[in-house]
């Protein structure tokens, strides 16, 4: 009645289900952050965030660390540096107080950023001290 698939056929199923880890209101975390998906802070981390996918960091999430994800998408308040290897977008009332090295960067009105900010292709490698690309140039020696 309600659905059109012939008897016998096999639903399709997701190859890879998608793992999304909370970090809820009044939760506060001590120490290193390991996620293999996207993780979603709406509670305290003290300490560094590491994420093979996306970082959301709601209105009153707060993160005092080092991130490193593949983006990230901040509406709290992150006091670190900031490493994403494709986007991070500042959300209208989000505080960010560090360096941010990203290919991609969005900021809306009303989001406060102090500190660095170095944009570049995900494979060059920034030495975070310099903030300067370390990757050989072509012909130069060195």
């Amino acid at each position: 009645m309600f659905g059109t698939k012939e008897k016998g056929t096999p639903m399709e199923t997701p190859t890879k289900p998608s793992l999304v880890n909370l970090i809820g209101e009044g939760t506060t975390i001590r120490g290193t952050i390991d996620a293999d998906g996207d993780l979603r802070i709406a509670g305290y981390v003290i300490g560094n965030v590491r994420c093979k996918g996306k970082v959301i960091v709601a209105k009153g999430g707060k993160i005092e660390g080092d991130m490193h994800a593949e983006e990230a998408d901040v509406a709290g308040n992150v006091s670190g540096q900031l490493n994403l290897s494709k986007k991070l977008s500042l959300r209208t009332g989000c505080e960010v107080e560090g360096d941010i090295f990203t290919k991609s960067l969005n900021i809306e009105d009303g989001a406060v950023f102090e500190g660095r900010c170095v944009m570049r292709e995900a494979t060059a490698k920034v030495n975070p001290i310099t903030a300067k690309s370390t990757e050989a140039k072509a012909g130069s020696a060195g």
